[in-house]
């Protein structure tokens, strides 16, 4: 059906809302509902956090009594079974919402078009898709965890106009400016999960947690470290559990004496061997997700960023370009060359974050942007 201008407004109202909920919904989508009777909104909500009201619920709640008879504009199919919460369609249903505009379907097993049954065997009219687009590049983290089954896997490289990302002579030097820096600390937030390589513990021993524009002090990102040998120090930094969990990969057991001292300190050790004796990253994104760890952020290095560009393993790629020059001595954003020149999305985006440009880039099409206003 063609949508009218007016439609399409309410729709987008309803997506601004679900996204005041970034990095703090998952594993559950992001969602965001209205109400409108006689051409006005009496009521609207999101869905706020796991565990929470959904974002039909927020919106009835509001509009009371004005619901009887109302539409109501919703970003995701609603929900059809008992989980922490009851259905949202059969709450629909008890308040005489006669009409439902949704703009995508949920692909959980759980409800996936059951929702969509209800309300109509209810007699609502329903109609499905509008801004189906813009919703699906919305819940982007939350569709790949239900279609691929895998954790969503973002990429984050800070570097030289020259594509370095720091001097080989290890002596420290901040490539981006200070709003590039605190961006990279949103997007932590945002993923909810920071992926290192066992080299940059050693070399830079980071404490990767977050250190700007802390809202929700409690909600404290997991850090990964991709550790094949178990090389790290047990007095690392990172292994400090009040900055949030730590999970380090291994591709061969660890003893059990090292095994205590890192899981004394809040260190979970994981075994995740491939064929040639290094991290399974096939493998890597699914076991993720069987932790319920929906995205991650991998923030380096060379090699371990490399090694997830190179297998294909990732749907986006943060870039921040620094207007700065490094030269022959600087330390190549890839740690080998891929022989082949490798096409990137022709759809990426680029903003300037303070001094620096930040460019995106993507693995398929048809996601969203992440990028600030």
């Amino acid at each position: 059906m063609e949508y009218t201008s007016e439609q399409k407004d309410y729709m987008k109202r309803a997506l601004r809302l679900a996204e005041k909920a970034r990095g703090f919904t998952e594993p559950n989508p992001l969602t965001g509902a209205v109400i409108v009777k006689d051409g006005n909104i009496v009521g609207e909500g999101y869905h706020k956090k796991a565990g929470t009201p959904h974002a039909e619920i927020n919106a009835l709640s509001e509009a009371r009594g004005s619901a009887m008879g109302a539409t109501m504009y919703v970003t995701l199919e609603p929900c059809s079974h008992y989980g922490k919460t009851p259905p949202c369609a059969n709450a629909l249903v008890r308040a005489g919402i006669k009409e439902v505009f949704i703009a995508m379907e949920d692909p959980n097993p759980l409800v996936n078009g059951k929702g969509i049954v209800i309300l109509e065997k209810a007699g609502l009219r329903v109609h499905l898709g509008l801004l189906r687009e813009e919703a699906k590049r919305q819940n982007e983290i939350f569709l790949t965890n239900q279609i691929k089954k895998r954790a969503f896997i973002a990429l984050k490289s800070a570097q030289t106009i020259d594509g370095k990302i720091g001097p080989k002579s290890g002596r420290p030097l901040r490539i981006t400016a200070e709003a590039a820096r605190e961006y990279s600390h949103s997007l932590r937030n945002r993923y909810g999960a920071v992926l290192v390589g066992v080299n940059t513990v050693i070399k830079d021993d980071p404490t990767l947690n977050i250190r700007y524009n802390i809202d929700h002090p409690d909600d404290r990102p997991t850090r990964i470290v991709l550790d094949p040998h178990m090389r790290m120090a047990v007095n690392a930094k990172i292994l400090n559990r009040e900055d949030g969990p730590i999970l380090i990969y291994t591709a061969e057991p660890v003893s059990s004496v090292i095994k205590k001292k890192i899981e004394a300190k809040g260190g979970n050790i994981c075994v995740l061997p491939d064929k040639n004796g290094n991290i399974d990253l096939k493998e890597l994104p699914k076991d993720l997700l069987r932790r319920n760890i929906c995205a991650v952020l991998v923030e380096g290095g060379a090699e371990t960023f490399t090694r997830f560009f190179t297998a294909g393993m990732w749907d986006i790629w943060h870039c921040f370009v620094a207007p700065k020059l490094l030269g022959k001595d600087g330390i190549d954003v890839f740690s080998k060359s891929t022989e082949t020149a490798i096409p990137l999305n022709a759809a990426s985006q680029s903003v300037a974050v303070g001094e620096d440009l930040l460019i995106e880039y993507r693995n398929h099409s048809g996601v969203t942007s992440c990028l600030p206003e």
